[in-house]
C-alpha cells in the first residue's frame, strides 16, 4: 500500500471535519450588502478601501505638537487620520468627504462582519416601520444641549418623537426612508445586516444623510442599530464618523 492510500482515509476525515466546523460557525451564509458599498463583480472590501476617490481631499491633521496637511486618495489613508484630523477644509469638500467617509467606515465594520446566527433584521422593511420605533440618536443634532437631551430620552427608553415631535417617515424602499422635519432632512439607508458585534445576532448598518433647511449645514454618518425582535424598536449600538 502506497503512502498516499495510507493517508487517504485521514485526508477524508480532515476534510470532513473542516466541513462540518465551518457548518457549525457559519450557520447562516447569507450576509446582505448594499449596492451602495459599491462591492459588485466579486470586488473585496480590501480593494474597495484601495480604490481612488472621484475627488482628492486636502486635510489638516494633528500630530504631536503640530498641525500637518494630508492629501487623502481613499479609504485606506481616510482612516489612517479621521481621528485626527483638524480640518477638512471649507463647507462644500467637508461636506463631501463627509459622505465618502460614511462607506469607509461601512466597509472597515464590514471587514470583521459576520453572518448573523439570529437574524433578527431578516425581516426589515422601512415600509412598516412605525416612526415610534427609531431611536432619536437618528434625528439631525447639531447643538451640544440637544445631544444631552437626546441622550437622556435614550437613557429613559424614548423614540425620536420625544426629541423631534414634528418628525415624520415616508419609505421610498424596503431598504430606504426618507425623515422630514421643519428644520431638517435625512434619508436612512440600509447597507448591511449582518453579525457586527460578534454576539450571534443580527445588526442593521444604516447610512444617515441629513441636511439643515435653509443653510448649509449636512452631517453623514453610518449607525449599527440593534433589536431583540421584531416588534421591538430600534437601538443604536455605534455611530460614526
Amino acid at each position: 500500500m502506497t503512502r498516499l492510500a495510507r493517508a487517504l482515509p485521514l485526508i477524508l476525515l480532515a476534510l470532513s471535519y473542516s466541513t462540518v466546523s465551518q457548518q457549525i460557525a457559519d450557520p447562516n451564509p447569507d450576509l446582505w450588502q448594499s449596492p451602495d458599498l459599491g462591492l459588485g463583480s466579486g470586488k473585496t472590501i480590501g480593494a474597495a478601501l484601495l480604490e481612488p476617490f472621484e475627488d482628492t481631499y486636502e486635510v489638516t491633521v494633528r500630530e504631536p505638537g503640530k498641525l500637518s496637511p494630508a492629501t487623502l486618495h481613499n479609504c485606506k489613508e481616510y482612516l489612517r487620520v479621521e481621528d485626527a484630523i483638524y480640518d477638512a477644509g471649507p463647507a462644500p469638500a467637508s461636506n463631501s468627504l463627509n459622505y465618502v467617509a460614511a462607506r469607509c467606515n461601512a466597509l472597515h465594520l464590514l471587514q470583521s462582519a459576520r453572518p448573523a446566527v439570529h437574524p433578527t433584521f431578516r425581516d426589515f422593511d422601512f415600509r412598516h416601520l412605525a416612526v415610534r420605533n427609531l431611536p432619536p440618536g437618528l434625528a439631525l443634532i447639531i447643538a451640544d444641549e440637544e445631544q444631552k437631551n437626546a441622550d437622556r430620552i435614550t437613557r429613559h427608553g424614548g423614540s425620536i418623537l420625544d426629541l423631534e415631535k414634528d418628525v415624520s417617515v415616508r419609505a421610498t424602499r424596503r431598504d430606504e426612508a426618507d425623515l422630514a422635519t421643519p428644520e431638517w432632512t435625512a434619508t436612512l439607508t440600509v447597507l448591511a445586516r449582518a453579525d457586527f458585534l460578534n454576539d450571534g445576532r443580527e445588526e442593521l448598518l444604516i447610512r444617515r444623510n441629513a441636511a439643515a433647511i435653509g443653510g448649509t449645514y449636512r452631517s453623514t454618518r453610518i449607525f449599527l442599530l440593534s433589536r431583540k425582535s421584531s416588534s421591538e424598536s430600534l437601538k443604536i449600538e455605534r455611530a460614526l464618523p
